[in-house]
């Protein structure tokens, strides 16, 4: 049960080193090796073999848990090399849409024939599909729902789409509550690297000894609706602002694309209600359907700033739409300065100062918006994946435009009604 590849088209092979991101930069000389692959006591095994002989193997792999992970690969190589696949139960393979993320963040210098390989990996999980309605608040231009983490009082959440995991506060755990220390880990040639793991906010990863780990908790309530075994990331406790608006959690993507559909009925009010399962704007009104590609566990729709095009991050827990410094420029984007005095804040209350401009439009499918205020600085968290050149994020500002907001997550697209 062994085969041995020596062909030199062969990049790499495509397996998983756990839940999350992976990424591996492949040098053409590093191809010039032999790749021997083996199946032994039921284990997937790697190995390179240089061209001295020297041999390096990569993590044993059981091919049972690969069948239970989807895999997104994102392949960047040179001269605009771009290109996106979804690997479904360790057996079926299809190009997928939407952006090609890079988890080094565009900063390693590629030479011809070198590639960045980004995998994104996620448990192929049935859950029970998520019905039922919550009221909502407007806080500060944030949409906050009451929550229960366990036989407590309700709690304060914030609606984020654009978080791809649900995160809470160390403050209302339990002392009984079992933190699991998250890390990351290098692979290389010298050896392993154990690295304490961050979390990605607005102005880059928090610092250290802010994420605690993660959490399961058996169930959320989330107003009528109940969510079982959610697995969430825990800090040790939540901006200043955030605490003094009484906000200690934020409900992520994780919880929120368990339902089929979610709508948000009267978000341009200062109280709404958000409900699971809801097709009725969607039947009623099936021309303005706009569709979004998910990459690294975002959702992105195509648009246009001036002129330009771009892909916009569909990003409920930012107060405001914002566009990279990178972009503008490379674009000759347009702006006049409305305040120069803005700051853009992270989940652990770090601030960058920035720009509040005025670009002559946003458009996005058939919509044309013209004359929009946008915060223009520096995004980490598009940064971090190599897409500051390529997106933006559109925000509560931009949805607060619109009574009902509703995404179908089974048919990839989202809905705007005035």
């Amino acid at each position: 049960n062994t085969e041995i590849f020596n062909d030199t088209t062969i990049i790499t092979p495509v397996f998983s080193l756990g839940e999350g991101l992976n990424g591996d930069m492949i040098q053409k000389e590093r191809r010039k090796g032999i790749l021997i692959a083996q199946c032994k006591n039921n284990m997937l095994k790697y190995r390179f073999r240089d061209a001295a002989g020297n041999e390096k193997p990569l993590p044993d792999m059981n091919p049972k848990e690969l069948e239970k992970l989807n895999i997104r690969v994102n392949v960047k190589g040179t001269n605009g090399i771009q290109k996106v696949f979804l690997i479904e139960n360790y057996n079926t393979i299809k190009e997928d849409n939407g952006p090609v993320i890079d988890m080094f963040g565009g900063k390693i210098p590629l030479q011809e024939g070198d590639y960045i390989i980004t995998t994104e990996t996620k448990k192929n999980i049935k859950t029970s599909v998520l019905s039922g309605s919550v009221n909502f608040k407007i806080i500060d231009n944030w949409m906050v729902v009451p929550v229960k983490t366990g036989s407590g009082e309700a709690v304060d959440f914030i609606v984020d789409l654009a978080a791809t995991s649900t995160v809470i506060s160390k403050t209302i755990l339990p002392e009984s509550a079992v933190i699991r220390k998250m890390e990351m880990v290098e692979y290389s040639a010298n050896g392993n690297n154990t690295k304490e793991a961050t979390m990605q906010g607005a102005t880059g990863s928090t610092q250290a000894g802010t994420l605690l780990g993660k959490t399961n908790l058996e169930q959320l309530e989330i107003g009528e609706v109940k969510v079982d075994d959610v697995d969430a990331s825990v800090l040790i406790s939540f901006p200043e602002k955030l605490q003094k608006a009484g906000i200690v959690g934020i409900l992520g993507s994780d919880v929120l694309l368990r339902a089929n559909v979610l709508t948000f009925h009267d978000v341009n009010s200062q109280n709404g209600t958000m409900v699971f399962g809801d097709e009725t704007e969607l039947k009623s009104n099936p021309s303005i359907q706009i569709p979004f590609s998910i990459a690294g566990g975002l959702l992105f729709a195509d648009g246009t700033i001036g002129e330009a095009l771009i892909k916009f991050l569909l990003d409920t827990g930012a107060r405001e739409s914002i566009l990279s410094n990178e972009f503008a420029k490379e674009n000759h984007i347009n702006y006049s300065i409305v305040d120069q005095n803005k700051t853009i804040t992270g989940i652990d209350g770090k601030s960058k100062n920035a720009l509040l401009v005025e670009v002559p439009s946003i458009g996005i499918d058939r919509f044309k918006f013209q004359n929009e205020q946008i915060v223009l600085g520096d995004i980490a968290a598009l940064q971090s994946f190599g897409l500051s050149n390529d997106a933006a994020i559109l925000g509560m500002t931009f949805f607060r435009k619109f009574s009902t907001v509703s995404f179908d997550f089974n048919n990839r697209n989202f809905s705007l009604i005035k």
